[in-house]
């Protein structure tokens, strides 16, 4: 096979694989997880039901897939965040950046909450949370090492805290999008964790 015939097949193939993660975000959003068929999202992709289940196996590996794609944007961030000089930027650029993806792919992140609060949901989630479980001791990791460089006494605490409080604010946006005050909340957090900086067990 030539160069150019696997630069052709690399590019179809990524054009067709994000077409069924698309769709499967949307579906999963629309019908539920148990709602949505493989068929279904094959033909809201308008790929064969073949090529999906080629690629991704069965729909448990294309919601993996669609986990791991908003993890490892989460990772890049941090880890573009962890190398800025002065870690109350990397706060500020973390919590702004965040935001600003949950408002983009807010379709995203209320697939999430419904899938933790379906029961039925509940043993593929807890089969991918344990296939995923060493990217989220990373990020963690690197949470940890931004308090530290922020001058907190107890930086696993509060990254606890810092996480606890982020998903708090997206679970609420992706619950009541038109609503939420969101610009103003993370005006609010950046200032709490880069500007009023006080932390809970330095005093």
């Amino acid at each position: 096979m030539s160069p150019r015939s696997d630069i052709l097949n690399e590019r179809l193939r990524a054009e067709a694989t994000a077409k069924i993660l698309a769709s499967a975000l949307h579906l999963f959003s629309e019908k539920g997880y148990h709602g949505a068929s493989m068929a279904q999202i094959a033909a809201h992709a308008e790929v064969s039901k073949a090529l999906a289940f080629h690629y991704f196996g069965t729909k448990e590996q294309l919601l993996e897939a669609i986990v791991e794609t908003r993890l490892n944007e989460v990772m890049l961030l941090l880890g573009q965040a962890a190398q800025l000089p002065d870690a109350r930027q990397s706060m500020r650029q973390i919590i702004a950046e965040s935001l600003a993806h949950v408002e983009k792919h807010v379709a995203l992140y209320r697939l999430y909450l419904t899938l933790f609060l379906q029961p039925g949901a509940s043993d593929g989630i807890s089969r991918i949370g344990a296939k995923l479980a060493g990217r989220f001791l990373e990020l963690h990791a690197l949470q940890v090492k931004l308090f530290k460089k922020l001058g907190s006494k107890c930086p696993e605490l509060e990254a606890v805290l810092f996480r606890s409080t982020l998903q708090g604010v997206i679970v609420e946006y992706a619950m009541e999008p038109a609503s939420y005050p969101l610009q103003q909340v993370a005006k609010r957090l950046i200032m709490k964790y880069a500007e009023e900086v006080t932390w809970m067990c330095n005093a």
